[in-house]
């Protein structure tokens, strides 16, 4: 079994990236990574960690503000104010997060119409 996962992380055993595999436009280069069950070129490697950087911020942010309403029902008045202080840091992360994400996709779509 071991075997079967080490021959899949050479590059050459994964072929071109899946990406946009059953469109008229996928993607043609080489896959460098596993990304669950997809073959990823460097490119939309990166693109995947980031959007699962921008899920997790996000789902972080829902999580925190249901902390923030209880603290407030409970009259915690320091303890609401220390959490919103890190939403505050959160939602920033989050939007410079989902700025590079944006770079990222405008970049890929650039390459792809060949401009």
């Amino acid at each position: 079994m071991t075997e079967k996962i080490a021959e899949q992380t050479n590059m050459e055993d994964l072929g071109t990236c899946t990406t946009g595999s059953k469109t008229e436009e996928p993607c043609p280069r080489p896959a460098v990574k596993m990304w669950g069950r997809s073959a990823l070129c460097k490119e939309h490697l990166q693109e995947a960690t980031v959007q699962t950087q921008s899920d997790d911020l996000t789902l972080s942010l829902e999580l925190l503000t249901a902390f923030i309403y209880e603290a407030r029902g409970h009259h915690a008045r320091a303890l609401a104010e220390d959490l919103e202080r890190v939403q505050a840091g959160l939602q920033e992360r989050l939007s410079d997060t989902d700025g590079f994400l944006g770079m990222l996709t405008r970049a890929a779509d650039s390459h792809k119409s060949g401009a």
